[in-house]
């Protein structure tokens, strides 16, 4: 009874807070999805926010498309196997489950040690699916 409800695997990380925050996002996706975010940056659809920056409250003062993002910085998976934690590891959301909140996915990331043009092939995020160990 003493342990019930305690939540015994806690990693403890920090959680950023976004301020003068310039930053690119990468989109894997067939044409038809391509160009609905296309279409949906360009002011098409009436909503408001950016869903995919995890807040329908999240305004942007610009948003841009390219084809390059030149270099940057990458959020990777942490992974236990190549070490556990990183320097300025952080928690983000992949995946809200708004029926039942206890199945929202979130993994853990910590930027490249280096910036560089093209993210690396373990920066690709599964929306919706647990990140592999």
């Amino acid at each position: 009874k003493n342990t019930w409800g305690n939540k015994y695997n806690i990693t403890p990380v920090r959680r950023e807070f976004l301020s003068d925050l310039r930053a690119v996002i990468g989109i894997n996706t067939d044409g038809a999805t391509g160009d609905r975010i296309r279409r949906g940056l360009a002011g098409a659809f009436p909503r408001y926010g950016v869903p995919f920056l995890g807040d329908n409250n999240f305004l942007l003062d610009r948003a841009e498309l390219r084809e390059s993002p030149g270099a940057c910085y990458w959020f990777v998976p942490v992974r236990e196997s190549a070490g556990g934690p990183q320097p300025r590891t952080t928690r983000l959301t992949v995946n809200i489950d708004r029926a039942d909140l206890s199945r929202t996915v979130s993994h853990l990331y910590a930027p490249t040690g280096t910036p560089s043009g093209e993210p690396p092939a373990d920066a690709w995020t599964l929306v919706g699916q647990p990140a592999e160990e």
